[in-house]
């Protein structure tokens, strides 16, 4: 474990999921890096600073709608100009949060019996 890895709140997951972020597109947002903090997704602009942001997803079956986050940082991305790597936050209470966290592991579960 590399000590950015040590340093994270909650395990992350390479699994896809579809957010939809309407302030930030029209069509479904693919994150490709999750945990039960938050996402990383790739976006063609760079959104303000500390700006919230409404979104909904599913995961293994569960939704979660019209939740908050917080653009926590963003990068752009050096061999594509014009697209921006954004960390969201997610702004949830710890019981929502754990629920996030137990639908994550059935979903990681679910992904290795097909591997």
């Amino acid at each position: 474990m590399n000590a950015r890895t040590a340093s994270r709140r909650d395990p992350r997951y390479e699994i896809p999921i579809e957010l939809e972020i309407p302030t930030l597109s029209d069509t479904p947002i693919a994150a490709d890096n999750v945990s039960a903090s938050g996402f990383h997704i790739i976006v063609p602009y760079d959104p303000q600073n500390n700006s919230e942001v409404e979104i909904s997803f599913k995961v293994s079956g569960m939704s979660f709608e019209k939740l908050k986050a917080l653009k926590a940082w963003s990068q752009e991305d050096k061999e594509r100009p014009g697209m921006y790597h954004v960390g969201l936050l997610m702004l949830m209470d710890e019981t929502e949060r754990k629920k996030f966290f137990e639908e994550l592991e059935k979903q990681v579960a679910k992904n290795s019996s097909r591997a």
